[in-house]
């Protein structure tokens, strides 16, 4: 099956930023699924690390909530999403998220996403894989190793890790972690597009 993929990089302003420079006008309103794929961190014990997950609701830090259009489609887990400016640290700071907007995980860019998405009436899903559990700590300003494209930004990391070199076997955790969660990613996209096409 034919379909592009782009990457927009990590954050709500490379979501913006996607959508204004690299999202032709005039497929904007097109009738083709545009679905958000990535990773998110998990707020509690309801999505294991290593898997994906079909976002059921988005929920916004002002209790607003969007549904995807295709959430419906394909199997697999139906989670609660939420996103925040900077990446979430610390199993105390999860904990405190999950209580305050009722979510099961946590990313950088699903709120932006739905907002665009659902204003330009796009036919739209995300699905995201698990990169960390509710009692990981992450260092600092992760999101910031990561460039628009979406490239790991190598001299940071080294930079992070010559000031933290304990954090060294938690990060190739972390990658291994990812890399099987995105996995899981492209096997669920793959069945939401084979359903979509079928019910064509």
């Amino acid at each position: 099956m034919g379909c592009e993929l782009h990457c927009c990089g990590p954050g709500a302003e490379a979501v913006t930023r996607w959508v204004d420079r690299d999202r032709p006008q005039e497929s904007v309103r097109s009738p083709r699924p545009v679905i958000l794929a990535g990773l998110a961190g998990a707020l509690g014990d309801t999505c294991a690390v290593r898997s994906a997950a079909v976002i059921g609701a988005v929920v916004g830090a002002d209790g607003r909530r969007w549904t995807p259009s295709l959430s419906g489609a394909a199997g697999g887990e139906r989670a609660v999403i939420t996103s925040v400016a900077a990446s979430v640290t610390s199993p105390r700071a999860r904990r405190d998220l999950a209580r305050a907007r009722h979510a099961d995980l946590v990313d950088l860019e699903s709120e932006a996403f739905a907002t665009v998405a659902t204003k330009a009436g796009w036919r739209w899903a995300i699905v995201r894989g698990i990169s960390d559990g509710p009692r990981t700590a992450l260092p600092p300003g992760l999101e910031r190793w990561i460039d628009p494209a979406g490239r790991t930004r190598t001299a940071r990391v080294f930079g992070g890790l010559a000031r933290r070199p304990w954090l060294m076997p938690s990060l190739l955790r972390l990658r291994g972690d990812s890399a099987a969660a995105m996995l899981a990613v492209a096997d669920m996209i793959r069945g939401m597009l084979e359903e979509v096409i079928s019910d064509q």
